[in-house]
């Protein structure tokens, strides 16, 4: 993901679900930017959807228990060191295993700058998959549409 594989190549770039904020700073994860800056065409465009870190940050559930078909689930979640986790420890029968995420907890903000440090033109920014107007508050998602000049 930080590295092109070729220059002005796609017209369009889709990063989806959260799949952005995995690596350890905000320089590595902007590096993804950059290169999608020189993989894209003039006037390509790119669409980032990210989740609303203030709305999940306010929200979060620091834990859960659920039992699904006989499979015990036991989810923590925590805002540590900028970067939201999430455990997932699961016990099915005598089996047990561990899961972990964890994300760079982005803002609207630290997007804007990034976008605009590699010379992006912001089109759009909506709040959910229905295309609403973001909301800080009560948006769930942090979708971006952004052009190469």
């Amino acid at each position: 993901m930080r590295e092109p594989i070729g220059e002005s190549v796609f017209d369009c770039v889709l990063n989806l679900f959260t799949s952005f904020g995995y690596f350890e700073s905000l320089e590595e994860n902007e590096r993804v930017l950059t290169a999608i800056a020189k993989e894209l065409k003039p006037k390509g465009k790119v669409v980032l959807d990210f989740m609303n870190v203030e709305k999940v940050t306010k929200g979060l559930v620091p834990l859960e228990t659920l039992e699904i078909d006989g499979v015990d689930f036991k989810i923590t979640r925590s805002n540590n060191d900028g970067f939201i986790v999430k455990t997932i420890e699961l016990q099915d029968g005598d089996q047990k295993h561990t899961f972990y995420e964890r994300v760079k907890a982005l803002t609207k903000e630290d997007f804007m700058g990034m976008f605009r440090r590699n010379g992006f033109e912001i089109l759009d920014i909506f709040g959910s998959y229905n295309l609403d107007e973001f909301d800080t508050e009560k948006s769930t998602r942090l979708i971006l549409i952004a052009r190469k000049p």
